[in-house]
């Protein structure tokens, strides 16, 4: 939590100290590119872990774009938010490594040509209206 709370201070050294890439990333990108936290992306998420091919398939509902400002824990379950899909849906999300086995591929019945990717990052700024 103190690294969190340091970063939205605007206090991201620390980062080069630690041995994590995504973290010497992140500082190249929060100086380089003025990055700075928008938005709170929250929703419920079911996963489940298949073996054979690395499969890892998720379904995450209520999906809602959370607003606490500078200096909020991003953990408070009384954050204001507004849902970014609507009531009922889940976004099912298959990710695999390896390869997708034939039987999450036939009961998906997708084609290739209809995968298609969803941002809940960019859903939820489309809700708050965030540009």
């Amino acid at each position: 939590m103190a690294e969190y709370q340091s970063i939205l201070n605007g206090e991201c050294g620390f980062l080069l100290a630690r041995s994590e890439s995504v973290c010497r990333d992140f500082y190249a990108a929060y100086v380089c590119r003025a990055l700075r936290p928008r938005i709170i992306v929250d929703y419920e998420r079911e996963a489940y872990v298949l073996d054979e091919g690395t499969v890892r398939v998720t379904f995450d509902r209520d999906v809602r774009a959370a607003f606490g400002g500078t200096g909020q824990d991003i953990f408070c379950k009384e954050l204001p938010c507004i849902p970014a899909i609507d009531a009922g849906k889940s976004i099912l999300e298959v990710k695999y490594t390896e390869f997708l086995p034939d039987k999450i591929q036939n009961t998906l019945c997708i084609k290739a040509s209809e995968y298609i990717a969803a941002s809940k990052y960019v859903m939820c700024c489309d809700a708050a209206k965030i540009v």
